[in-house]
């Protein structure tokens, strides 16, 4: 049987930015690899769907979403996972991509 891919089931699927983007990869690699401090590129504005697990404990775990990174002047999709939680009361702030004057800096996602 042949199957064809619309451009809605493709978007429905969240492919298209991971196609466009060019890969996925994982948070060590954007850590060992941090962008520049100012970008031109805006960040992709869709992002795939990410299926969000159930938390065995949510008192020592915390669902991270996944983000866009650049690596290799290319935006990279970094999947979503669960992180251990460094304390009960810290605070997770996920990454985030900021606009300025002249273009767009990363700011990594941290606990505090």
């Amino acid at each position: 049987m042949k199957m064809r891919y619309t451009l809605r089931s493709i978007l429905a699927l969240g492919v298209l930015p991971l196609m466009l983007a060019g890969c996925v990869v994982d948070d060590d690699t954007v850590a060992d690899n941090p962008p520049p401090p100012l970008v031109q590129q805006a960040p992709p504005l869709t992002a795939p769907v990410e299926q969000i697990p159930n938390l065995t404990d949510p008192q020592t775990q915390l669902w991270r979403p996944g983000y866009w990174a650049m690596l290799n002047n290319q935006f990279v999709w970094v999947p979503g996972k669960v992180i251990a939680r460094p304390s009960k009361t810290a605070v997770w702030h996920n990454a985030y991509w900021m606009q300025h004057e002249f273009g767009w800096s990363f700011q990594m996602g941290h606990w505090e």
